[in-house]
């Protein structure tokens, strides 16, 4: 591992000079969120196991919550054996092996093995723009095909301004498949929806074996994504989908249970790797989802946003530091806390915008 290496604790250590924290145990005592957010009020929360809330605030503090109760998951199935886990252990909770989170300045990745699979799921937002970007890998170590379905599942809310009651939001909603997206679009038509970019969004870059934008059909008739007072894995613990060994069935909704799922299928060779693209996100149109998922599919734009991004937030956090004998102390006053002071700010621009 490159830079300074700090162990701190048994679960968790600092790398790359302070700039990544590395925890290797997916259950603490709390959920580790990282935060990423882009200078147009687009922010996502990364837990130690991938899942978090993602909203959108614009500069007169007009909140847009994409996805209710924080889902945003995904779930790997061995098709020949129906074996199921996720690459962050939860929600399923189905043992996996090396795990390890890294929470950076401008980026996550989960990543963990099982049955010989490894895989890996990054997240970060671009520094400019409306939406955040997903590179997962899975890479097939044993010696034999393995048929892998991967889930990549969100809700969508889409909550957050006032209204009449009667004009709930999941009453404006619709969500459908798009080719030209290659993913779900939850399109709003609120009436009283302060400005136009209330339409969420899940695309990938590789063919989409089968979808789902009504989480009923996915989740099941015992799954639930309504507000309880609970944390939010259990909702998503056991989708009839997933632990049946069945494929998304295409569906879409209108009303109730909003969400995008999508299932793709890979038949790995013995040590072959596939890398998938995903972009989630808010836009006032179908057409700017698109093309802001086509951009991200370019694996060339995609990691030179990528680095663009980090070196815009570190070269923002370097200009003052302090040097003192405590190493942790340094860590956390030069990298950590500046990021904090960096969000706040920007959440209280757009609070008095």
């Amino acid at each position: 591992m490159e830079g300074l290496i700090m162990k701190t604790g048994k679960i968790h250590y600092f790398k790359d000079h302070g700039n990544s924290c590395v925890i290797t145990d997916p259950r603490p005592p709390r959920y580790w969120y990282n935060y990423l957010w882009s200078e147009q009020g687009y922010c996502t929360q990364v837990s130690q196991i991938g899942h978090g809330r993602s909203y959108y605030i614009n500069t007169k503090a007009d909140m847009c919550m994409i996805n209710n109760q924080d889902a945003k998951y995904i779930y790997l199935r061995d098709d020949d054996t129906n074996t199921y886990w996720n690459i962050g252990e939860g929600p399923l909770n189905e043992a996996i092996d090396d795990f390890t989170c890294e929470h950076s300045i401008g980026y996550s990745v989960v990543q963990s093995q099982k049955n010989g699979i490894h895989a890996s799921w990054k997240l970060f937002v671009p520094h400019q723009g409306y939406n955040e970007v997903w590179v997962v890998k899975v890479k097939n170590s044993t010696n034999r095909v393995k048929n892998i379905s991967l889930f990549s599942a969100v809700s969508f809310e889409l909550e957050g301004f006032k209204y009449p009651r009667y004009y709930e939001m999941y009453r404006s909603c619709e969500t459908m498949f798009d080719s030209d997206l290659n993913g779900v679009y939850c399109q709003s038509k609120h009436p009283f929806a302060p400005h136009a970019r209330y339409n969420g969004y899940i695309s990938c870059s590789e063919t989409v074996h089968a979808y789902d934008g009504d989480l009923g059909e996915f989740l099941g008739p015992l799954g639930s994504i309504t507000k309880l007072d609970s944390i939010p894995a259990p909702l998503f613990q056991r989708p009839d989908v997933v632990i049946k060994g069945r494929d998304c069935t295409n569906s879409t909704t209108t009303l109730s249970n909003l969400g995008g799922v999508l299932q793709n299928k890979l038949s790995l060779a013995p040590g072959e790797e596939k890398e998938l693209y995903f972009v989630m996100g808010v836009s006032e149109t179908l057409k700017e989802a698109v093309q802001t998922a086509d951009k991200y599919f370019d694996k060339n734009r995609l990691e030179e946003s990528l680095l663009e991004t980090q070196v815009h937030y570190k070269s923002k956090y370097k200009s003052l530091s302090v040097n003192t004998p405590d190493d942790k102390l340094n860590i956390i006053m030069n990298e950590w806390v500046k990021k904090q002071i960096d969000f706040l700010h920007s959440r209280q621009e757009r609070s008095s915008g």
